[in-house]
């Protein structure tokens, strides 16, 4: 903004909002939350959800708050995969022949059905096609936003970054949804760019972290980076190496974080032990977790249990853990 730019902040997302100062500096801001409905005297109310579309928002914005004359940055959050997962009336990535029941019975919370109490492989095998159902609706939804862009965002030059917050179990290690852990189901997320000047489309395999993506924006935009600015500029070609041995960091904490008095209400409060009751030390989904990546290792650090090490450039699953074969690495790395 201080360098001319319009900003816009449209989020599908209720936690990527106002209420954790997530949008802040933003000109324009529309976002998913909660409102009171009914008499506000006391108790006497209750919540319920606002829901925005991100296409409908974007096109207001285009048409009644662009100016065509200023470049802008346009943050956009979709939430279509997300629990719970739709049943739509077409749902191509479940199994062919899948009951039409069996669909519809799924689980709307199947983050509480974790360790010994895991679905079948067939019950898996519907909420991995649901959750993809939900990835390919966000696809087309982001298709129509770029497209939109282009045609009515005055924009001669268009850099779109795509990324996500976090990935998902789908039974991976006893596991549904993307709470903890710190494996790859959920750290190895997309980063897709399209629009630089010069750069062929490839893949980067080596490990990148999202605290890059300010700084590339910045220096891609011509705009001088703050010298204190974490992050460096993001590779752009297959070979790319980065300027010494990096750490890239990762961390979940087992505290619960409070929500907003009118969240509590809204939503209730589910505990995470009562989510971990089919849940034993051999899951070990109990206390803190850090990782550390320095590639082509993956560190793991477990308040409770044993640490695990894992090589990235043939093991990207994480599969095989090398601590025993490398404990110099692991005490480093502790």
């Amino acid at each position: 903004q201080a360098a001319g730019y319009q900003t816009a902040a449209i989020s599908e997302n209720l936690i990527v909002s106002d209420v954790f100062q997530l949008l802040q500096g933003f000109e324009h801001r529309r976002t998913r939350r909660w409102r009171r409905t009914g008499v506000l005297e006391g108790k006497n109310y209750k919540m319920e959800l606002y829901h925005i579309d991100a296409l409908h928002e974007v096109r207001d914005w285009l048409e009644n708050e662009r100016d065509s004359d200023r470049p802008f940055l346009l943050f956009v959050n979709l939430f279509d995969p997300h629990l719970p997962y739709m049943v739509r009336d077409e749902n191509p990535f479940v199994p062919t022949g899948t009951p039409e029941s069996e669909i519809k019975s799924r689980s709307d919370h199947p983050h509480r059905l974790i360790c010994g109490a895991l679905p079948t492989p067939q019950q898996l095998a519907v909420l991995r096609g649901l959750y993809l159902g939900d990835v390919a609706a966000a696809d087309v939804k982001l298709g129509e936003i770029v497209k939109l862009v282009r045609e009515r965002g005055g924009a001669s030059k268009l850099i779109t970054m795509v990324t996500s917050d976090h990935g998902e179990f789908l039974g991976e290690r006893k596991l549904l949804a993307h709470e903890f852990s710190l494996q790859a189901a959920v750290l190895h997320i997309p980063l897709i760019i399209h629009g630089l000047d010069g750069v062929k489309p490839v893949v980067i395999q080596r490990p990148v972290s999202q605290v890059d993506i300010m700084p590339s924006i910045l220096r891609w935009t011509g705009i001088e980076a703050p010298p204190e600015l974490p992050g460096q500029l993001l590779p752009q070609l297959p070979d790319a190496t980065q300027s010494g041995e990096r750490d890239l960091l990762a961390a979940y904490s087992d505290d619960y974080i409070p929500m907003p008095e009118e969240w509590e209400e809204g939503l209730g409060h589910e505990s995470k032990d009562k989510i971990r009751q089919f849940c034993g030390p051999s899951d070990q989904v109990f206390g803190g977790m850090a990782t550390l990546t320095r590639y082509p290792f993956k560190f793991h650090w477990f308040e409770r249990y044993p640490p695990q090490l894992y090589d990235l450039s043939w093991d990207p699953h994480e599969l095989s853990d090398q601590s025993k074969y490398r404990p110099d690495l692991v005490e480093r790395f502790r």
